[in-house]
């Protein structure tokens, strides 16, 4: 099996819906609260909705539309909370990025394959260069197709900018600790491109946003220095939009996001509420 398809199936979190109970309501609460318009909402990254309840949406809001790459993940969200048949739910599946799993897969294979030539001998600096070559082309791909998406009254993107790239990284960590070795230039070219992909990100967002625009990001991960990628730039990035004016910042709060307490992994999230100018 691919790198890619294992660590992908690491991001199953047995029985979130449960355990996310208090932070489900605390997020699906500040939704309805900070949007006005009660037309339609848009979850992006909705996946199995495990941080949101589905029928207390729907009990303020017209519409609930889910938007994700994983089709599947959303049809198992809304089947589990009951509501396969509820004709006001609309999925959407939508690239936020511009990177295809085939294209994860191949930067896993590419990888994978030089260090198979020989094996615990691998020359770090040439990997590294083999992974650097792989970026530039999935950068080159990234940047060659607007990103855009529909327009809704209300957007929601919560915990999803630290997931946009962070595929890439985990692929890389994953054959660096088979090695045995620590690299750090592919791990920062990955931080410059996050800051280029959640940039466009957020530009597509705010297009895309009629009314309100919700984000939620990790301000940091409980027992463990340093920020987290993707989220680190998805705020300094909204900062500097509301500096310049383009959005007003209406509102502002932090929940703990207990994402795996069992195994330690529980994030301060910080929640704000954004309108366009």
């Amino acid at each position: 099996m691919n790198i890619y398809d294992q660590l992908l199936k690491l991001q199953v979190i047995e029985g979130a819906w449960e355990k996310w109970a208090d932070y489900r309501s605390g997020v699906t609460e500040y939704i309805v609260v900070h949007c006005e318009n009660k037309k339609e909402i848009a979850l992006f990254g909705a996946g199995r909705c495990n941080d949101v309840d589905l029928k207390t949406l729907l009990a303020h809001f017209e519409k609930v539309i889910l938007v994700d790459m994983d089709l599947e993940a959303m049809k198992a969200g809304i089947k589990y909370q009951g509501l396969q048949n509820e004709s006001r739910i609309i999925l959407e599946v939508a690239d936020f990025v511009g990177i295809s799993s085939d294209d994860y897969r191949q930067f896993a294979d590419i990888l994978v394959s030089k260090v198979r030539e020989k094996g615990l001998a691998t020359s770090l600096s040439e990997l590294s260069q083999v992974a650097l070559d792989a970026l530039e082309r999935l950068e080159a791909k990234i940047i060659s197709v607007p990103l855009q998406f529909k327009l809704y009254a209300n957007t929601v993107v919560i915990g999803i900018h630290s997931q946009l790239i962070s595929m890439l990284d985990w692929i890389w960590q994953s054959i660096l600790q088979t090695l045995g070795q620590e690299e750090n230039s592919v791990r920062q070219r990955i931080m410059m491109m996050n800051t280029d992909v959640v940039k466009r990100f957020n530009q597509a967002l705010l297009i895309g946003t009629q009314c309100r625009l919700i984000i939620g990001y990790e301000i940091e991960r409980v027992g463990r220095h340093g920020a987290v990628q993707g989220a680190v730039q998805g705020v300094i990035d909204f900062k500097q939009r509301v500096a310049r004016q383009e959005v007003d910042l209406l509102g502002f709060t932090q929940m703990e996001w207990p994402f795996a307490k069992q195994q330690g992994i529980i994030y301060h999230m910080g929640i704000f509420t954004l309108e366009r100018i």
